[in-house]
C-alpha cells in the first residue's frame, strides 16, 4: 500500500520566492487550487459520512437480532473512531501539508496579499 503525500511543487515554490509570478497568474492559480481543494474536501467528507452510516446500520441490524448487542456496539464505535481517524490522516496527507506549505510561501513572499490568497 502506498500513501500519497501532496507537496508544493519545487519549481512553483522557487517562482513564488523569486516573485516571478504575476499577480494575475497567482490569482488564477489560487482559484484552481481552491477549487481542487474544495472537491477533495467534499470527497473526504462523503467517505467519512458513508463509513459512519455503515457502522450505524451494522449496529442497528445487530440490535434487531438482539445478539451480543453491547459487544457489537463497542466494536462499531471503535470501528467508527478508527475510520474517522483514517479519514483525518488522509485529509492531512492530501491537503494539510500542501496547504501549509502554500500558505507559508504566500505569507513569506506576498504578505500584503496573504488574506486574499491563502488556502
Amino acid at each position: 500500500m502506498t500513501i500519497w503525500f501532496r507537496f508544493l511543487d519545487k519549481h512553483f515554490k522557487e517562482a513564488l520566492y523569486s516573485r516571478s509570478i504575476s499577480l494575475e497568474s497567482l490569482r488564477e492559480i489560487h482559484a484552481k487550487m481552491e477549487k481542487d481543494n474544495n472537491t477533495k474536501k467534499k470527497t473526504i467528507k462523503i467517505i467519512a459520512i458513508v463509513l459512519v452510516a455503515v457502522m450505524i446500520f451494522m449496529a442497528f441490524s445487530t440490535f434487531m437480532n438482539d445478539k451480543d448487542f453491547k459487544l457489537f456496539l463497542m466494536i462499531s464505535c471503535f470501528g467508527t473512531i478508527i475510520s474517522l481517524l483514517i479519514c483525518g490522516f488522509v485529509y492531512f496527507c492530501i491537503l494539510g501539508i500542501f496547504n501549509m506549505q502554500y500558505n507559508k510561501a504566500i505569507k513569506d513572499c506576498y504578505p500584503d496579499l496573504y488574506e486574499e490568497l491563502k488556502l
